[in-house]
């Protein structure tokens, strides 16, 4: 009798639980809400710091169209759409930017990998020598790139240090 009684409480239980997720709805993804799961490998980061690197190089030899041309624009309001190339708005502000900021030399100081549309690469840049210890001006500054894989491909973006991403505009 003992034996019946837990084998009908067993199945009680079973049924009570299986009718109760019966009536659940199927819970779909959201693509604003589900974060890009990233493997990533030795290559994923060798292709970041080789990009970084092609840009910084192309600055500091003054060759900011080349440098330029490389950065791509991640849409604000759509995190998932493919990162773009810069228009000829955008190119111009840019352009004007690293002119107004030749640099003396850089070195990549940090690199941090999260998913595959948060990522972030600091350079130190050092905007001129300092020859004579006297001297008190700040020479360098810092500049943080955002590297989004999009289809597996790397595309290299600029961040803002102080205000988070945010788009290219001659204004800013």
């Amino acid at each position: 009798m003992r034996k019946t009684n837990l084998l009908i409480l067993g199945l009680a239980s079973i049924l009570i639980v299986s009718c109760g997720q019966g009536g659940k709805k199927e819970e779909r993804d959201d693509p604003s809400t589900v974060k890009q799961t990233m493997a990533l490998s030795k290559k994923d980061t060798i292709k970041v710091l080789e990009l970084t690197n092609q840009f910084m190089t192309a600055v500091k030899e003054q060759r900011y169209a080349d440098a330029a041309i490389m950065l791509h624009e991640t849409k604000a309001d759509d995190p998932f759409a493919q990162p773009e190339l810069l228009d000829n708005t955008q190119l111009k502000s840019v352009l004007h930017r690293l002119k107004a900021f030749p640099i003396y030399d850089y070195s990549i100081t940090d690199y941090i990998f999260k998913e595959a549309l948060d990522n972030e690469v600091r350079c130190k840049v050092i905007l001129f020598p300092k020859n004579d210890e006297k001297d008190t001006r700040p020479n360098t500054t810092t500049w943080y790139f955002k590297p989004v894989r999009f289809l597996g491909e790397w595309k290299l973006c600029f961040r803002s240090s102080t205000q988070g991403d945010r788009t290219f505009d001659a204004s800013n």
